[in-house]
């Protein structure tokens, strides 16, 4: 039962990760912050449905297995419901009474020595500008109910291929950016059962130290010139054919 998992993990990533590198310019950065051994938890901001991939491959590629939260429906499927469940990732039944058993499902992850990633904003983010949203207390929950490190990870120029209800524009040699920062620092936080308000604050932080590590690489990224842009993103002012690309 064990080879299992390991097999679509790895076929999958032999598939992801040769298609990834060449149809993007992949920059990695920050993996040393990565601890060799233990679990761990990998807080995300999400700006595109391609985060997961670019997030997991530098994740991986530090030489953790990425173990994902994701949205339930996913693992229904057809064929990618196999490979998900396959590879080790977690439904999150979002809404529903079985919310909580995917903390349980990460915290026997991290107890396994996995690298949880996890996406606080719990959606891509819908700020004009893609900035992080406020988070979800899961990850603090979580944090705080194993001891295990959060890593902030930021990822940015992936919103230029496949944005979320907007027109996809992509060429070969998109420069997408993901960097890992060091632990966020919750031991202000440790000791007994956290309260509501607790929590409320260590999430606070972790998306505080996450939204700063996003607008550090966004301000290094470069939008290609062919490339549509935001007006709230890059300061930039449109012209005709450029809006009819543009979000509305």
């Amino acid at each position: 039962m064990e080879q299992q998992p390991e097999f679509w993990y790895w076929a999958t990533k032999s598939v992801v990760r040769p298609l990834m590198s060449t149809a993007f310019r992949l920059r990695f950065e920050g993996s040393e912050h990565i601890p060799q051994t233990g679990g761990l938890i990998v807080a995300c901001n999400h700006i595109s449905r391609l985060d997961p991939l670019a997030q997991g491959l530098l994740v991986d590629g530090a030489g953790r297995k990425a173990r994902f939260l994701a949205k339930a429906e996913l693992f229904h499927a057809f064929g990618l419901g196999r490979i998900m469940r396959g590879m080790r990732q977690i439904p999150v039944h979002r809404g529903t009474a079985g919310a909580p058993l995917a903390l349980d499902e990460a915290i026997a992850a991290l107890e396994r020595g996995d690298a949880v990633m996890i996406y606080p904003e719990g959606t891509i983010t819908t700020n004009a500008d893609l900035s992080v949203m406020a988070g979800k207390m899961g990850v603090a929950r979580l944090a705080l109910a194993t001891g295990a490190p959060v890593i902030p990870c930021a990822v940015w120029g992936s919103h230029v291929a496949a944005p979320k209800g907007h027109k996809r524009s992509w060429r070969p040699g998109l420069e997408i950016v993901v960097k890992l920062g060091p632990a966020v620092n919750l031991s202000d936080f440790e000791g007994p059962e956290p309260t509501h308000e607790t929590l409320r604050t260590a999430t606070a932080q972790i998306m505080a130290e996450l939204g700063e590590l996003v607008e550090e690489i966004r301000q290094s990224w470069r939008r290609p010139a062919w490339a549509p842009a935001w007006p709230e993103v890059d300061g930039w002012r449109p012209s005709s054919e450029d809006k009819q690309l543009s979000p509305t």
